[in-house]
């Protein structure tokens, strides 16, 4: 990964996806923002990530 995007609705939702973060998310860190909305499409979801990658492809 290069850059994740992390979007919460609520500050105090930052604790979880942070422990969550460091379980899954191993060195090279990629560059990470954390920002918080008013809400998302689905009025069920409190957390939403983007995350981007590059691959090495032989052309």
């Amino acid at each position: 990964m290069t850059q994740v995007l992390i979007y919460v609705t609520d500050r105090e939702h930052l604790a979880t996806v942070n422990s969550l973060y460091a379980e899954y998310v191993r060195e090279p860190y990629p560059n990470r923002a954390a920002i918080i909305v008013s809400g998302f499409a689905r009025e069920e979801m409190l957390v939403e990530m983007v995350a981007y990658a590059t691959l090495e492809v032989d052309v």
